[in-house]
């Protein structure tokens, strides 16, 4: 057992490549609507922009086949999510929009690996050689460097607790019906919940070994905590 305990890294790192770089910080992906988060002056909405500082999205892969047992799951974490919400007088015109890089996801933080209840720490090699195969063969980073996603509250449900999401990952958009649980108070708005995606949805082909005997599972799990301050300026979209 301890041989397949270290041929699985070394097989994942054989067949990395050099992660892709991350985008200039004044990057912008095209998706984002960077014009409707410069008009600031409508009297009718207030416009936040998100703050990295407090927010995140947590993105828990697991594992599946016969041989699961001598893999690992893994944790990712987006931190540095940028974008704006803008929430109206008319609930069904508001709206967030956020994104982050892809090559500024962190991998199995082992406090994170830790809150979300993964077994064991990775070594600095594990972990390495997991992100560089996880950016540059499955979510092909260089190609589709960002993940862009925008919510609107979802038509006939209760008021502010269901969103219509939509995700751009790997240049595909997939929408989603997502719970919500939602805090709004003096100069500052909150989000948070969870949902499930799966990767083939996106187009992407969940990395497996020896016939699919070891590999990763096609549900991801995500959680979110998404924090914007008011007093949007086109700038902090950046």
């Amino acid at each position: 057992m301890r041989y397949w305990m270290i041929l699985v890294p070394l097989l994942i790192s054989a067949c990395a490549s050099t992660p892709p770089p991350v985008p200039a910080e004044t990057s912008v992906p095209p998706e984002f609507p960077s014009a409707f988060y410069q008009d600031t002056k409508s009297p009718n909405r207030v416009l936040y922009r998100i703050d990295p500082h407090a927010s995140e999205i947590l993105i828990r892969v697991g594992r599946t086949g016969s041989l699961a047992h001598l893999g690992h799951e893994h944790v990712l974490a987006a931190q540095n999510i940028k974008g704006g919400v803008s929430i109206d007088d008319d609930p069904a015109r508001s709206r967030a929009d956020i994104y982050f890089a892809l090559a500024e996801l962190e991998f199995d933080n082992p406090a994170l690996r830790e809150r979300v209840g993964l077994e064991g720490q990775l070594t600095e090699d594990e972990i390495a050689g997991t992100r560089e195969h996880l950016l540059s063969d499955v979510l092909d980073a260089k190609r589709a460097p960002w993940v862009v996603i925008s919510a609107t509250w979802f038509p006939g449900t209760k008021p502010k607790s269901e969103l219509q999401v939509q995700i751009t990952l790997n240049n595909v958009t997939q929408t989603l019906r997502v719970p919500v649980l939602f805090e709004e108070d003096a100069g500052r708005v909150q989000a948070s919940g969870q949902f499930r995606i799966r990767q083939t949805a996106f187009g992407l082909k969940p990395y497996s070994l020896f016939g699919g005997a070891l590999a990763v599972e096609d549900w991801l799990d995500l959680s979110f905590q998404i924090e914007a301050l008011a007093h949007f300026h086109a700038s902090y979209a950046k």
